[in-house]
C-alpha cells in the first residue's frame, strides 16, 4: 500500500454511514489531486467530516495511533517538516506519545525549527531531541553522521523501537539500511524521501 499513488479520502457521512474512505488515482503528473481538493470541499461544505492523506510521488507519514510504543523520528534537513507536524499535534493534544527526534544538518544555520523543537521539547513531557550538526565548526553537542551505532548511543537498544526517517533520499537509504543490517525488522522502519536538494 505504501508503494501506491493516490490520495485517501476519509468521508465521515452524517446520515446513513458512519465512515466511507475514497482513493483518487495519482498519475505521474500528479493532476488528480484537485480531485481531492474538490470532493473535501463538497463534504465540508454539506456539514461532513472529512480527513484525508495525500500520498505524493516521495511518500507520506501519519502518526501512528499506537501512543504506546516507542518512537525514534530521524530527520535529515528539511524531512524533519513532517515530523514538526507530528510533534506540534502531539502538544497541542497532549498526547502521551514517547519519542526521540535524531534531527541532522550540516550546522545550525541549515537547520529549520530550531526554536520551535526546543519549545515542543519543554512542552511534550515524552519527547527527547537529539541534534547532529555533522560540519559545524565549534560545535561541542553530536557530530556524527545517523547510523546503528549513533543511534543506539542515544535511544539505547533499536529492535524494540519504531523508527519514522525522513530526509533526502541518499540520507534515507543509508539510515534505512543502517538499521535494517542492525537486526531492526523491516515493519519497525517507516522510510520517506525528500527529493530536491
Amino acid at each position: 500500500m505504501a508503494a501506491l499513488l493516490g490520495t485517501m479520502v476519509s468521508l465521515t457521512m452524517a446520515r446513513s454511514l458512519s465512515a466511507q474512505s475514497m482513493l483518487l488515482p495519482m498519475d505521474d503528473s500528479q493532476r488528480n489531486h484537485l480531485k481531492a481538493y474538490g470532493v473535501t470541499y463538497l463534504a465540508l461544505k454539506n456539514g461532513q467530516k472529512a480527513e484525508w492523506l495525500l500520498n505524493y510521488r516521495g511518500g507520506s507519514f501519519l502518526l501512528p495511533e499506537e501512543t504506546s510504543a516507542e518512537y525514534v523520528f530521524v530527520a535529515g534537513g528539511i524531512g524533519i517538516t513532517v515530523f514538526r507536524s507530528m510533534l506540534r499535534y502531539i502538544a497541542a493534544e497532549q498526547l502521551p506519545y514517547r519519542v526521540t527526534l535524531v534531527y541532522s544538518n550540516r550546522d545550525r544555520e541549515s537547520a529549520a525549527f530550531l526554536d520551535e523543537l526546543e519549545n515542543l521539547e519543554e512542552r511534550i513531557d515524552g519527547l527527547r531531541v537529539v541534534l547532529t550538526m555533522t560540519e559545524q565548526a565549534g560545535w561541542e553537542g553530536e557530530s556524527r553522521r545517523i547510523d546503528a551505532a549513533m543511534l543506539r548511543d542515544h535511544v539505547g537498544e533499536l529492535d524494540d523501537k519504531q523508527f519514522l526517517v525522513a530526509g533526502p533520499p541518499a540520507m534515507t537509504e543509508a539510515v534505512v539500511e543502517a538499521l535494517h543490517a542492525a537486526g531492526v525488522p523491516e515493519v519497525r522502519v517507516l522510510a520517506d524521501k525528500f527529493s530536491g536538494y
